[in-house]
C-alpha cells in the first residue's frame, strides 16, 4: 500500500462523518452541510475581532452561509464566486460565494438566521450522536457548555487587557 492509497482510504472515511438537511424557509428549500475542520475555521478567522455583541449573530450568519450546499435543488456547493444581476461593461459583476451570500441571508432577518443555524446545530448533534453513541445528551451539552465558558473566559480576559 503506498502514500496514494492511504490518503484515499482518509478521503473515503471522510465521506462517512458529512450530512446534509433540506430546511424550508418560506418558499424556498435551503440543502445545508456539515462543515469541514477548515470551514469551521474559516468562520473563527471570520469573527476574529468581533466584539461579544456582534460576535454570535455573525457567527450563526457565518456558519449558515457557509453551510448551505443548495437551494431549490441547486448546487452552489462547488462555487467559488457568483456572477451577480449587476453588470459593468456588459460583463455581470463576480462576488466572491460567501460576502454574496451573507450580505443577502444578512437582510433576512434573525429568525430565518436562527432557523437554519438550529437546523445546522441538529445536524452537529445527530452525528455527534452517531459517532459517540455512548454518550448522553447531557455529556454533549455539558461539553458544549464547558466550550462555552471557554471561549467567553478567552474574551473576558482579551477585554481584561484593553
Amino acid at each position: 500500500m503506498d502514500l496514494k492509497d492511504i490518503l484515499g482510504k482518509i478521503e473515503e472515511a471522510s465521506k462517512e462523518f458529512y450530512r446534509e438537511k433540506e430546511v424550508s424557509v418560506g418558499k424556498i428549500k435551503v440543502t445545508i452541510g456539515i462543515l469541514g475542520a477548515d470551514e469551521e475555521a474559516a468562520v473563527q478567522d471570520f469573527l476574529a475581532n468581533d466584539t461579544k455583541l456582534s460576535y454570535v449573530y455573525k457567527m450563526k450568519l457565518e456558519t449558515v452561509v457557509r453551510s448551505i450546499k443548495a437551494i431549490d435543488g441547486f448546487r452552489v456547493d462547488s462555487l467559488d464566486v457568483i456572477d451577480t444581476p449587476e453588470e459593468i461593461d456588459g460583463k455581470p459583476v463576480k462576488v466572491e460565494k460567501h460576502k454574496y451570500f451573507r450580505d443577502i441571508i444578512g437582510k433576512w432577518g434573525q429568525s430565518v438566521v436562527d432557523r437554519l443555524f438550529f437546523a445546522y446545530a441538529e445536524l452537529v448533534a445527530e452525528l455527534e450522536r452517531e459517532i459517540n453513541p455512548d454518550k448522553t445528551e447531557e455529556q454533549i451539552i455539558n461539553e458544549l457548555i464547558a466550550q462555552a465558558d471557554v471561549l467567553e473566559n478567552m474574551e473576558d480576559s482579551e477585554d481584561g487587557e484593553a
